[in-house]
């Protein structure tokens, strides 16, 4: 089915929907508490997700990428980054690996790398008061705004 999805002639949009919602539910999110997700979207107004610029930039699915990042690399450019005012964030479970994150640290002096205990690749939208934690304590230790 993901595989007819991605095709020239693709299923309906919700069959293909669907499906995505079957794997990335296995897969690539967590499932958060109903309370905490509640909690963070009346905080934030409940803004997050934009399907124009994802799709724009990746494609429609996590899968094969067909948008304007499929040939984009820009890991020469990690060492012009000022590593001291840089944080790289990743999920436990989340799809792009600790490991290959914790390169580009190293490609870039002084940034650290902070970990979503329980987050996927939507670490975000599956632990979001965690996530903003992390954020505020690295802030907090930086003496950033």
């Amino acid at each position: 089915m993901l595989t007819m999805c991605e095709s020239e002639t693709p299923p309906t949009p919700e069959e293909c929907g669907q499906a995505f919602t079957k794997l990335y539910s296995k897969y690539y999110q967590k499932t958060p508490s109903s309370k905490e997700v509640k909690a963070y979207a009346i905080k934030t107004g409940g803004k997050s997700f934009n399907p124009i610029i994802y799709n724009a930039m990746w494609g429609p699915s996590e899968f094969s990428s067909t948008g304007t990042l499929l040939t984009y690399d820009a890991v020469h450019l990690l060492k012009k980054i000022d590593g001291k005012k840089t944080m790289f964030l990743v999920g436990q479970y989340d799809s792009a690996r600790i490991d290959t994150i914790q390169d580009y640290v190293t490609l870039t002096p002084g940034a650290e790398l902070g970990v979503v205990p329980g987050g996927s690749h939507n670490f975000l939208g599956d632990r979001p008061i965690t996530t903003e934690a992390i954020f505020r304590g690295w802030f907090k230790r930086k003496d950033l705004p």
